[in-house]
């Protein structure tokens, strides 16, 4: 009988424990990001709101002559033109429609998304509509317990907003 113990205990270690080396790995991939979030207003009292990773901005919402959706894009292929990504809040998922561009941080240059007032038109701004989405968006970004942005390229996953007030604050 310890011998069949013994044979057990060393199948289980020889099949099992890569498997668990290799999720822990892949768990890895599933968490949030490193770094902090910023409140900020600017000269014209804009309210901005920043995820910060090692001096670098990863991920920015901002409302002053337009409101616009920031986030570093990942490596990969596509360094310009049109993009796609989605925002998941855990409550909703925003569908992101905006360009790529490249812009220096550090000395070194980066690839950004853009997205300025949602991608609505001038004639959906002025019915009021733009407003609302934002406070929505807004609503969910400082309410989700994660944030996953979904690209082509990658998922980049923030975690929650840890400003007391966020929301209040960057609301319009």
């Amino acid at each position: 009988m310890p011998r069949l113990a013994s044979a057990l205990l060393i199948a289980f270690s020889i099949l099992l424990l890569p498997s668990i080396g290799t999720a822990s790995a892949q768990d890895k991939s599933k968490l949030p990001i490193q770094g902090n979030w910023r409140f900020e207003k600017d000269a014209a009292d804009a309210p901005s709101l920043s995820f910060i990773r090692d001096g670098k901005v990863m991920f920015l919402v901002r409302a002053g002559r337009t409101i616009s959706v920031w986030f570093a894009w990942p490596e990969g292929p596509q360094t310009k033109g049109a993009a796609r990504a989605h925002i998941d809040t855990g409550k909703k998922r925003w569908r992101m429609d905006g360009d790529l561009t490249t812009e220096e941080q550090g000395g070194k240059p980066s690839i950004y998304f853009m997205q300025n007032d949602f991608g609505m038109s001038e004639r959906k701004k002025k019915w009021g509509n733009l407003v609302q989405r934002y406070n929505q968006f807004v609503e969910g970004l400082t309410t989700a317990s994660e944030i996953v942005i979904t690209t082509k390229q990658g998922v980049i996953r923030l975690p929650a907003v840890d400003i007391p007030d966020a929301r209040q604050q960057m609301q319009l």
